[in-house]
């Protein structure tokens, strides 16, 4: 069976300056406007912001979500192997209901693109 289990040094979290993110954004978006083919490929982490966990956060995270799915369930397991009961499972962690989750500044703008048909495609 292969190991997918995450490492803590595989949930690390990174944080650009505000410099290097404006860098960052601007070079996105020349990369956008001289495409013809945009594809986005997106995950949990696109609706965190929202209150909706994703699933590989670490411990350590910054999230108001809290750690991602896996690593709770991580944590069950390594206290069910070290001989501790475990009476339930954590539940996910919503910090809003999903009829209640309003799209992201993020989930915007794809839409956004998708409108002006700069974004062909989008992969989640």
């Amino acid at each position: 069976m292969a190991n997918t289990a995450l490492k803590a040094e595989d949930c690390k979290e990174y944080f650009d300056s505000p410099e290097e993110l404006d860098e960052k954004v601007t070079r996105l978006a020349e990369m956008i406007l001289e495409s013809n083919h945009t594809v986005a490929f997106t995950g949990a982490g696109l609706s965190t912001s929202t209150g909706i966990p994703d699933y590989r956060s670490g411990a350590k995270t910054v999230l108001p979500t809290g750690p991602g799915c896996w690593t709770k369930l991580a944590d069950i397991q390594k206290a069910k192997r070290e001989g501790h009961k475990v009476i339930s499972r954590p539940k996910a962690g919503f910090n809003t209901s999903i009829q209640k989750a309003i799209p992201s500044p993020s989930h915007m703008a794809l839409v956004e693109l998708m409108n002006r048909d700069m974004l062909k495609h989008i992969i989640s």
